[in-house]
């Protein structure tokens, strides 16, 4: 199948037309500003740009690790009073950080050590305290159980990847709490009396499929009310009969992809409007139509494009990065001898405790962490990488020169604050371009089975590389190895058995 490239076009050149043209030509603007290439810029230009650390000796866009680890870690130490208005995601604040800092390898070096231990006691205590006896999580303690904050409160937990933040996720109650919040289009609320929508379904087929709880009581009716929510455009709306949204269609695809049911999906169609939503000036991804560029989507519609190219690859590649095989009964179980760890331990990377794995640069063959040998182009007209809906280069090159702050920190796009929530998908959807599609483990030795693609794609200079994310679950690869050994050390659990 024919690639399809994010061509160059000329900047938008709109004279008294609608708000929504003059703003995409002003964001364009702003984003070619920072886009020139190295070669195009004086001798003055290229000293200030060297002088910040954004670019090395050699005119190579660097990503800027240590400041935004700096930044994280001063969130999980202290957060000001503005962010009073976040006081229902704290989940959300802990998994976004504790992301972050893993892809970037935050908390990793042995100084750190006595910190990492007590970092995740303390994260443990805190997503225990907004844990509720009926099951779920709340945003804060003392609050609602609702999807969103379950989901990240559990994700965040399997990041630490400790025996006692595995164990404060009291699975019976969660499982209840999950029943109870079937609907009868086979979706999910978000909490009691709450919307139902394709978040809510993905948040508790995801962690059920992670804890070891993903019964056929529990999925009854879900493909069914996810593929009604595929719209004309190709893509999902979080509801049925809504417009498409790379949110959305992110949810819905990977709940699909964990019950190994996309035979229903048009893939084509989703293939071009995912396409269709990078931006050929800028090179990221808008969310839906007729929207500008942000960060953020660099994860929602980069994940999506893997899940698609595993999707046309078949179920069987399918399993070798989700790690399950569906039974004839329904039942969801582990496919341990397919399991992406086999290959990570081949190499030398172990499942150790929070922060203590092994630098995949320094597993990889030198020529696997190489830059790219594609030179500084003009924006978005070079296709990248081994994706069909998806120019890795030009993902890369938007996140790192115009997602950057450079006082550490990502943000959604230029002249807007950095946060950690773009800090988080900024990354991740670095990650998922960096490594592409992971859909077939090479036979090959000199893989070593670190990258399911042969050679990552690295724009930039070679420090840029991060860790691998799961385009599904979000969060390291090796982190959801590790807590799917946990879980299913015991066979798989039964909807009876998960009710006493």
């Amino acid at each position: 199948m024919t690639s399809l490239p994010c061509a160059s076009r000329p900047l938008s050149r709109v004279v008294g037309k609608t708000r929504t043209e003059e703003e995409q030509a002003e964001c364009e603007a702003s984003c070619t500003s920072l886009l020139n290439s190295w070669c195009n810029l004086d001798q003055s230009s290229r000293g200030k740009l060297q002088a910040s650390g954004l670019f090395n000796d050699s005119g190579d866009i660097r990503l800027l690790r240590e400041r935004h680890v700096a930044y994280l870690m001063k969130g999980l130490t202290h957060l000001g009073p503005g962010f009073i208005c976040l006081d229902a995601s704290r989940p959300w604040l802990c998994y976004w950080i504790l992301h972050s800092l893993d892809l970037l390898r935050g908390l990793e070096s042995r100084s750190h050590s006595i910190f990492r231990a007590d970092l995740a006691r303390k994260v443990t205590i805190t997503m225990n305290s907004c844990q509720n006896s009926g099951g779920g999580f709340g945003g804060g303690p003392y609050q609602i159980s609702h999807c969103a904050p379950t989901y990240a409160a559990v994700l965040a937990l399997l990041i630490l990847g400790t025996e006692e933040a595995y164990k404060t996720i009291d699975r019976p109650a969660l499982y209840k709490w999950f029943l109870a919040r079937k609907h009868l289009s086979g979706g999910f609320c978000m909490h009691d009396d709450g919307e139902v929508d394709v978040r809510g379904t993905y948040t508790v087929i995801s962690i059920a499929s992670m804890l070891n709880m993903l019964t056929p009581q529990l999925a009854a009716g879900v493909v069914e009310y996810l593929l009604s929510c595929q719209t004309y455009e190709g893509g999902f709306g979080g509801e049925t009969d809504q417009e498409a949204h790379g949110g959305y269609v992110f949810c819905a695809f990977a709940a699909l992809i964990i019950l190994s049911e996309t035979d229903g999906v048009d893939l084509f169609s989703l293939q071009g409007w995912i396409a269709r939503r990078q931006m050929s000036v800028e090179g990221g991804f808008q969310g839906r139509t007729n929207k500008l560029v942000d960060g953020c989507y660099s994860f929602w519609q980069g994940a999506t494009a893997i899940l698609v190219e595993m999707a046309l690859h078949g179920e069987t590649e399918t399993r070798k990065v989700v790690g399950w095989r569906k039974e004839n009964d329904g039942r969801i179980v582990l496919c341990a001898p397919q399991s992406y760890t086999e290959d990570l331990r081949d190499s030398g990377v172990s499942g150790k405790d929070f922060g203590d794995t092994t630098d995949l640069r320094s597993v990889c063959p030198r020529e696997t962490a190489m830059k790219s040998d594609m030179p500084n182009i003009e924006p978005s007209c070079h296709v990248g990488g081994n994706l069909e809906c998806l120019s890795q280069h030009a993902l890369q090159r938007y996140i790192l020169h115009c997602a950057q702050a450079l006082d550490g920190g990502l943000r959604d796009k230029p002249d807007k604050p950095r946060d950690f929530y773009h800090t988080c998908y900024n990354l991740s959807g670095l990650s998922c371009a960096q490594w592409g599609q992971m859909d077939s483990l090479k036979e090959s030795k000199n893989a070593r089975g670190l990258n399911p693609c042969g050679h990552p794609l690295v724009y930039g200079d070679i420090g840029n590389l991060l860790e691998i994310t799961n385009p599904i679950y979000n969060i390291r690869q090796d982190k959801v190895d590790r807590a799917l050994r946990f879980f299913y050390r015991e066979g798989p659990e039964s909807h009876e058995v998960l009710l006493l």
